[in-house]
């Protein structure tokens, strides 16, 4: 403070451990500059890819996991099929038990994959 008072500051100051770090060339850019200004750039760049990776680490995790939901609904509803399947085989056999009780047996039977086989 007193330097600025008596009009040494910033170029004449002599206060202990005062270092100047006034633009000496204001809205020009110096070769020193350039260079830290490339420096924090490149800093910026690595720290920008860093993080780009580990988005793409989570979102490849998330796809992953999107993957394997996937898989075991599929096997889920193979499972389903299969149980379907067997469930329907067993009422087939009831479905055309019903038709002959009835009396819809052979020709008007309409049971799930009844094909009439009796000559006609």
């Amino acid at each position: 403070d007193m330097c600025k008072e008596v009009g040494a500051y910033p170029e004449h100051c002599t206060c202990p451990n005062y270092v100047d770090t006034t633009d000496k060339t204001p809205g020009v850019m110096t070769w020193d500059e350039l260079l830290q200004h490339m420096d924090d750039l490149s800093t910026w760049a690595e720290e920008t890819v860093k993080g780009w990776k580990k988005e793409a680490a989570s979102e490849l995790q998330w796809t992953k996991k999107a993957v394997r939901v996937l898989q075991v609904s599929k096997a889920c509803v193979a499972e389903d099929e299969k149980h379907r399947a067997m469930a329907q085989d067993r009422l087939a056999g009831v479905c055309i038990d019903m038709c002959k009780e009835v009396g819809a047996y052979p020709e008007k039977c309409t049971c799930p994959n009844y094909v009439d086989t009796t000559d006609k």
